[in-house]
């Protein structure tokens, strides 16, 4: 098989991708025909995203030839086909902001990439859903290892696990990850023996451009697994002509029974249950046991302790301490973690409610990986908190970009579009995030805070029912239906449900927040009050949304300051 030609430098925005070697336009990797005029001009405004250019300097840069007398009509036919082809009306414009009479700017956000690579979730031919664990670990820690190349954007996870249950051919794979290359793989494991079967695949070519097989003892498998990493850098490095790979420093190879118990770990975290969750901090206890230098199995153990926290499982004051003692472990081991340092930040964020030191901690993590749509997400909300709305969305809308098929990118954005008061944006997102994973109730849980904020109430209690159903009763779910029962008009089913919650608190944890929430719908201000107040004492990461519109009709009162100064809120909100 020939070498493919050498790709050139991608700028993607939006639905768009322009490739400025071959001077082409996509819109969801299908071709958008655009003249050359009309292109150049596009080029030079994404050359400085968020930069006026004059009329005067696209005259300089694409008419040189000194056709003056043609250029005003050359230049107002060539942005009227540009924004033809954008979808781009200037009288709303989403991308190309006109300066009357003096020129453009482009207000986007952007994301620049020179070749993206993504690796698909890997098929368990074992036979045994029990080791399932090993072909999601394989793939998982096969995209840490190709992390180090530069220049080359390793696609986010949450969107390649999309595929593992919604099988499509490679060229389509690509298309919507906006991927370059793609990795396949397989694992099957018998009697202790396990065999890795992986390839290469140049995804627009659809083309394997390189395959091997490896069959190793299970005692080895993380030296094979760095084995495969390093052979497949090696292959997109001689393709596109990129310096050795960077590897992190503080990555050596763990003990087998460790490296074991923190892949079975990881394969509970992601389930996002309680039951998942304690399975998880268990492996992950095993794997420090069996080796205490183990940063990864430390920054793990930290996401387990703080989604417990965050999903209301357990007490805020009691996880939260926990996590931020195994994240400090894991960056003291190796500080070139960015999932640690993103957690770090989440702590500063979420129970201390320290905005400058959460801020410092998400600059980090950027600065390891500017690439990392969760750290993205996590500082735009961030930002929304402290009320730079506009920021936060260009974060959000950087982090859909990178991870397209995100469930958390997509609702999130959502999210901090309601936040900004840009609400018909708000449920666009929580729509393409619905249509993604209809199954999965967070992202109907935003929409129905969205259709609350903007006061379509019906549709409010519609989209929480169906997140409360789909969640199987989840508390937290159900507190929001009954919130927006009480904005209906429905205070039986609202108290109700409120019932339910406090005669559940006698029972097992369940977060006075979301009784609050419950009592701020039905206008009950003295219940409302007692329960933020013991969410105060808690530290429950949800008080950070306490400048959100439920609260709005709480704002004259004074009790409604004192809980915002407690938390270090702008009471000017946005």
């Amino acid at each position: 098989m020939g070498k493919p030609n050498t790709p050139s430098s991608l700028i993607r925005f939006g639905k768009f991708e322009v490739d400025l070697q071959t001077g082409e336009l996509r819109r969801d990797g299908a071709r958008v025909p655009l003249q050359q005029q009309p292109f150049q001009v596009l080029s030079a405004l994404l050359a400085g995203p968020g930069q006026f250019v004059s009329r005067k300097e696209l005259r300089e840069l694409i008419w040189k030839d000194g056709t003056f007398v043609d250029f005003e009509r050359g230049l107002n036919k060539a942005m009227n086909r540009l924004r033809e082809a954008l979808g781009d009306p200037a009288g709303a414009p989403k991308f190309i902001e006109t300066l009357p009479r003096r020129g453009y700017r482009f207000v986007a956000p952007i994301v620049r990439t020179t070749q993206s690579i993504a690796v698909l979730p890997f098929q368990n031919l074992s036979g045994d859903p029990g080791q399932e664990h090993w072909a999601d670990g394989l793939a998982n820690e096969l995209m840490s290892g190709l992390g180090g190349l530069p220049g080359v954007r390793v696609v986010s996870r949450s969107s390649t696990l999309y595929f593992k249950t919604h099988p499509a051919p490679v060229p389509e794979i690509a298309m919507r990850l906006g991927a370059d290359w793609i990795v396949e793989g397989s694992v099957s494991i018998r009697a202790r023996k396990i065999r890795i079967a992986v390839q290469l695949v140049h995804a627009r070519q659809d083309g394997v451009l390189w395959a091997t097989t490896y069959q190793e003892d299970l005692d080895d498998v993380f030296t094979v697994q760095n084995e495969i990493a390093r052979a497949i850098a090696l292959e997109v490095r001689a393709r596109i002509s990129l310096s050795e790979p960077r590897h992190p420093e503080g990555r050596g190879a763990p003990k087998s029974a460790a490296y074991e118990a923190c892949l079975k770990g990881r394969h509970f975290l992601e389930k996002r249950t309680a039951e998942g969750l304690d399975a998880a901090l268990r492996y992950f206890r095993r794997a420090v046991a069996q080796q205490a230098d183990y940063a990864v199995a430390y920054a793990s153990m930290a996401d387990s302790y703080v989604l417990q926290g965050i999903l209301g499982l357990v007490s805020p004051r009691q996880v939260f301490p926990k996590a931020k003692s195994a994240v400090e472990k894991a960056l003291e081991l190796d500080g070139g973690l960015v999932d640690a340092q993103k957690t770090l930040g989440n702590i500063r964020m979420l129970y201390d409610w320290d905005w400058s030191g959460a801020e410092k901690e998400f600059d980090r993590a950027i600065q390891i990986d500017p690439d990392h749509s969760a750290v993205h997400q996590a500082y735009g909300i961030l930002l929304t908190i402290v009320g730079r709305n506009q920021e936060a969305v260009a974060e959000l809308e950087t982090a859909r970009n990178l991870d397209p098929l995100s469930l958390s990118a997509n609702s999130l954005l959502g999210f901090v579009q309601m936040r900004a008061r840009n609400h018909d944006q708000a449920i666009q997102a929580c729509r393409s995030a619905i249509e993604l994973h209809s199954d999965n109730p967070f992202g109907h849980w935003i929409l129905a805070r969205v259709y609350d904020a903007c006061g379509e109430l019906d549709k409010a209690v519609a989209e929480a029912r169906k997140a409360t159903t789909l969640s199987k009763g989840s508390l937290q779910f159900a507190s929001q239906l009954g919130y927006a029962c009480a904005r209906a008009g429905d205070d039986a089913s609202a108290r109700r449900i409120v019932n339910d919650l406090v005669s559940a608190s006698k029972k097992k944890y369940v977060s006075p927040y979301w009784i609050a929430t419950v009592y701020v719908g039905l206008g009950d201000k003295v219940q409302a009050f007692e329960w933020l107040g013991k969410s105060l004492i808690e530290r429950s990461a949800r008080m950070t949304e306490l400048l959100d519109p439920p609260f709005d009709r709480l704002r004259t009162d004074r009790r409604f300051e004192r809980l915002t100064r407690g938390v270090g809120l702008r009471t000017g909100g946005y």
